[in-house]
């Protein structure tokens, strides 16, 4: 199994990674703080999953679902503070299979993780 996990905060990078790690004991997510290193890892390792937390500031969450599904159809869940619904939906429409709003706890996200990869792995 291989994950990657893109965003800044280290407290949503520590719950993914327990979620990650607790359904595949053996994985540890590849981090990267930007959303351009975090196209590059995806390139680099084809995951099997994507986690992002959409604080990077190179570029905005909407454009990075793009480049992500320019070249990848990997599962990809979005975990976000949104304040604004339209956000969530065009995430949604962009081509990200999931979005869990903050606050979230640690067994929704191993929840959520398992159901967009059930079908993919």
């Amino acid at each position: 199994m291989r994950a990657v996990y893109i965003g800044a905060d280290v407290k949503t990078l520590n719950i993914t990674t327990l979620a990650i790690r607790l359904r595949w004991p053996d994985t540890t997510p590849e981090a990267a703080e930007t959303a351009e290193r975090g196209l590059e890892l995806i390139g680099e390792i084809a995951p099997d999953i994507v986690v992002m937390h959409p604080d990077f500031s190179d570029l905005s969450l909407g454009k990075a679902i793009q480049e992500i599904r320019r070249f990848s159809n990997v599962p990809l869940l979005v975990l976000s503070k949104a304040t604004d619904k339209l956000e969530v939906v065009t995430s949604l429409e962009l081509g990200a299979d999931d979005y869990i709003k903050k606050p979230f706890g640690t067994r929704e996200v191993i929840a959520r993780i398992r159901a967009v990869t059930r079908r993919a792995l």
